[in-house]
C-alpha cells in the first residue's frame, strides 16, 4: 500500500517512490513490526470490500529524537487514502484513530506536514480542525511542506 501511494500521491510524501523500491525486504519488515508494535510509532490502515484502502502512521518521539528548537511533538505521518475511498470517512477514521493514539500517550498536541499546494489536502485537514503553524518546509526541492497543528483528541 506504501508504494500504491507513493506512485498516486508523489506530492505528498517526502519519500519518493524509487527510494521506496530501493529498499530491501528486511527493512519493509521492520517498518511493519515497528507500526504494529504501538510503542513510539503506530500504523492503523482501512480495508473496504477485502482491499487496504487507506493508511495513517502516529509517530511519539522518545527523548533521543527531542532538541532545543523542535519540542518534538508528535506526528501524523504517512497520510493516505486510495482515491476509490476518498471522501467516504476513511481519512477522517484514520486521523482520529492516530489523533487518540498519540492522546493516550499523554500528548495534547498533533502535527503533520501537507504539501502547501494540495488545496484539497489542506481544506481536509483544516476541516478537522488543524491549523497552519506558519513553518514551512521545503521537501528537497520538490515542494513545500506546510506544518498544521490540532488538539488530539481524547
Amino acid at each position: 500500500m506504501r508504494l500504491r501511494a507513493l506512485a498516486e500521491a508523489p506530492h505528498a510524501f517526502s519519500t519518493t517512490l524509487a527510494e521506496a523500491e530501493a529498499r530491501a525486504d528486511g527493512e519493509w519488515r521492520d517498518a511493519a513490526a515497528r507500526g504494529a508494535a504501538g510503542d513510539r510509532w503506530v500504523t492503523f490502515v482501512a480495508e473496504a470490500s477485502g482491499r487496504l484502502v487507506g493508511m495513517a502512521s502516529g509517530h511519539y518521539p522518545d527523548e533521543r529524537h527531542r532538541t532545543l528548537d523542535d519540542p518534538a511533538i508528535p506526528q501524523l505521518m504517512q497520510m493516505w487514502v486510495a482515491p476509490e475511498a476518498r471522501r467516504s470517512g476513511v481519512g477522517r477514521a484514520l486521523v482520529g484513530a492516530v489523533s487518540r493514539w498519540l492522546a493516550q500517550r499523554g500528548s495534547a498536541v498533533v502535527r503533520l506536514g501537507v504539501n502547501a499546494a494540495d488545496a484539497g489536502a489542506v481544506a481536509f485537514y483544516a476541516s478537522l480542525g488543524f491549523h497552519d503553524t506558519g513553518r514551512r518546509e521545503s521537501i528537497d526541492g520538490r515542494f513545500v511542506a506546510m506544518e498544521m497543528e490540532a488538539p488530539a483528541a481524547d
